[in-house]
């Protein structure tokens, strides 16, 4: 049973031929409180662009909560 196992896994890993990610490497996101319920957003996104494959986002949700309440 061991044995078939390892025969299985081997054959599994021979069949995997190519792997590849792309990866968001970072960013920076700034809030500015314009009024009472406005709020202006910034939001700057680093990506990996030797292996950037994937595309960004087109839209974002932004929430922001009051503080002890959980309440948006």
């Amino acid at each position: 049973m061991k044995n078939l196992k390892l025969i299985a896994l081997a054959l599994f890993s021979l069949s995997i031929t190519d792997l590849s990610a792309s990866h968001i490497l970072g960013g920076d996101m700034s809030v500015v409180h314009v009024s009472e319920n406005t709020f202006h957003v910034t939001m700057t996104v680093y990506r990996d662009c030797f292996n950037g494959l994937a595309d960004f986002d087109d839209d974002v949700t932004v929430s922001v909560f009051e503080e002890g309440t959980n309440a948006p």
